[in-house]
């Protein structure tokens, strides 16, 4: 069972610049990376499974994350969104970051399953001019649910009020995971 998210305190996880970067959103510069304050990436990426660990190095520290991109069956190779998974707040707890066209209800947030459970809904916190981002920390119980299971699905609608709901492979997460330690 995942818990409800309203039982937690939301607050912004990581500045867009660097939520962008750990990402690896490389088609347009953010501001801050126009003036050079951007994480560089630390080491080639390595997979577990369906998703990559990167690092960047912010100043003296290095952070990684998990990563996979995601896209319609239609068309998998043309990415709508991102996802990374890593101890990405301040405080060095797990969370996961949603990187989302800009076209989303922002009202509406991301829902999240993992296999057959309940949605839970993460909230969007920020949009730019090129995406969205939704964040949420990962309790004890999620990361358990998203170490064992097999697939998730995130789900967003357009401010239309159409549905997305697009497949999120959960291959290598426990693995890839335990790297992170």
């Amino acid at each position: 069972m995942i818990l409800s998210l309203t039982r937690f305190a939301m607050r912004p996880l990581l500045p867009a610049a660097l939520a962008a970067a750990l990402l690896g959103f490389a088609a347009a510069p953010a501001p801050a990376q126009q003036r050079g304050a951007a994480p560089a990436p630390a080491a080639r990426p390595q997979s577990f499974g369906d998703w990559q660990r990167g690092c960047e190095k912010t100043g003296r520290a290095e952070l990684c994350s998990l990563r996979q991109f995601v896209g319609p069956k239609e068309n998998p190779r043309q990415p709508l969104i991102a996802v990374a998974i890593g101890r990405l707040t301040p405080d060095r707890k797990m969370a996961m970051v949603i990187k989302l066209p800009v076209q989303v209800d922002r009202n509406a947030g991301v829902g999240l399953r993992i296999d057959e459970g309940a949605f839970t809904t993460i909230p969007i916190q920020a949009c730019d001019a090129g995406s969205c981002t939704a964040a949420v920390t990962l309790t004890e119980d999620m990361q358990k649910q998203l170490r064992g299971g097999k697939q998730a699905i995130v789900a967003f609608r357009s401010p239309q009020g159409q549905a997305a709901a697009l497949p999120l492979s959960l291959q290598g997460l426990a693995r890839g995971l335990a790297s992170l330690k």
